[in-house]
């Protein structure tokens, strides 16, 4: 069995938002491995729309 605390987290998430320095380094960290990936590639600010 496997027990999952995301709720949890999410939860904690949700209540304060990321600072602006972390909030960069998730779409940049997310940008390079669809680079990696070799997946289709778009823009940053596509993200914040």
């Amino acid at each position: 069995v496997v027990e999952s605390h995301s709720a949890s987290i999410l939860s904690e998430c949700e209540k304060s938002p990321l600072p602006a320095y972390q909030y960069f380094e998730n779409v940049r960290n997310f940008t390079k491995a669809v680079e990696e990936m070799k997946l289709p590639a778009f823009e940053a600010s596509v993200l914040e729309r």
